[in-house]
């Protein structure tokens, strides 16, 4: 995976994140503290990215610039993993919120 991907990816996130934070701007209902709890693991994400991006910069031989991109690369992916996983808990809690309040 190459620098100029996980930067592509990191940009991806942090868009994808952007309606739900000036989503939030309103006030603070369910929706919208899930759409925070969002927004962080987004960012979390792309700061993992980063992180990782930094790795394999920073490897000063071939070998170590192999063994730094696959733990990069694994990093991304359990980043990923972990915030596709708070995304979806938190879509999850933010829907039944909403269901509630429009019942009421």
């Amino acid at each position: 995976m190459s620098l100029s991907t996980l930067r592509r990816f990191a940009a991806i996130v942090a868009v994808a994140g952007l309606p739900l934070a000036l989503a939030a701007c309103d006030s603070e209902g369910p929706a919208e503290r899930a759409g925070a709890k969002i927004d962080n693991a987004a960012e979390r994400a792309g700061e993992a990215i980063d992180r990782a991006g930094d790795r394999i910069e920073n490897s000063a031989t071939a070998d170590n610039a192999e063994n730094a991109a696959e733990r990069a690369g694994q990093s991304i992916e359990n980043a990923a993993e972990r915030a596709t996983d708070k995304i979806e808990a938190a879509a999850d809690k933010a829907e039944d919120r909403v269901d509630n309040a429009t019942r009421n």
